[in-house]
């Protein structure tokens, strides 16, 4: 068995999914979907570079692991007369969250990309920041049949190569202090 693996590049901003939330009227359960309105324009661009991916093949079967990189475009706030300030945040540490993120990008690769969201069951998801333009960088591979998963060598790669947050050949690792009083 040949294990497939799909690299695609979603440009635009990430938009995150909506919250689902059931309430009872009289003898009815009305369930409500607060999808976000933005979902659809960054649809059709998951799509289209999913699809792309896949380059005509079929489904991809079986237990799958998913990376997902979410990159940010900074906020105009973090830039002074000289650039970025110091005071900015290194990292997203706000809304959007993450788990919506991804959870967003799940449901529209459902039918495109796998069967069903329940094949993932190794997941790496990470929020960036960059100077540059909006995108998601997103890598789904099949699992091989004995279990091994290599899911996070995957991750720290396709970090490295978004250039944030995982040392790379030749840039110093960080060096992490503690000091106890």
């Amino acid at each position: 068995m040949t294990l497939r693996q799909l690299d695609f590049t979603v440009h635009g901003t990430p938009v995150p999914a909506g919250s689902k939330s059931a309430y009872r009227s009289g003898n009815r359960i009305v369930v409500v979907d607060t999808a976000h309105k933005r979902m659809k324009a960054w649809r059709p661009s998951i799509e289209a570079a999913a699809v792309d991916a896949l380059d005509g093949g079929p489904l991809l079967e079986g237990p799958l692991g998913l990376t997902a990189v979410f990159v940010l475009a900074r906020p105009k706030g973090h830039y002074g007369k000289r650039g970025l300030l110091p005071s900015a945040r290194h990292y997203p540490n706000v809304k959007p969250d993450a788990t919506k993120l991804v959870r967003g990008l799940e449901d529209v690769l459902t039918g495109i990309v796998w069967q069903d969201d329940s094949q993932i069951v190794s997941q790496y998801v990470a929020k960036r920041y960059t100077e540059g333009s909006a995108r998601t960088y997103v890598r789904v591979w099949q699992l091989p049949p004995q279990g091994e998963d290599v899911g996070g060598l995957i991750y720290t790669d396709i970090l490295a190569s978004v250039g944030e947050g995982v040392p790379a050949a030749g840039r110093p690792s960080p060096t992490v202090s503690s000091s106890c009083a």
